[in-house]
């Protein structure tokens, strides 16, 4: 298994890049996105005007990022979470 990560700030060209890929590899890639693995909103850090910067490492949880890389990497399956930015809360997909 390769693992490849497109990495750069909001509206930097990142999915644009990933639908490509998409296209190419078609089932044979797996897409995580860093989206799927915020922090609950509460722990995350605001600025002086109490706006969220969602670029910053520290918003990540990286533990959970690197447990479902591992589950990919052994053949299992994962349940990714989807965050929505108007509410604290992550939904599961299935």
């Amino acid at each position: 298994m390769k693992i490849l990560a497109l990495i750069g700030g909001s509206g930097s060209g990142k999915s644009t890049i990933l639908n490509g890929l998409r296209e190419h590899f078609g089932e044979r890639a797996a897409v995580l996105s860093l989206d799927n693995y915020y922090r609950p909103k509460s722990e995350l850090p605001v600025d002086e005007n109490g706006e969220t910067n969602f670029d910053l490492p520290e918003v990540i949880n990286d533990a959970d990022l690197v447990r479902d890389i591992d589950h990919l990497r052994a053949g299992r399956p994962i349940a990714l979470n989807t965050y929505t930015y108007n509410r604290d809360v992550m939904q599961s997909e299935k």
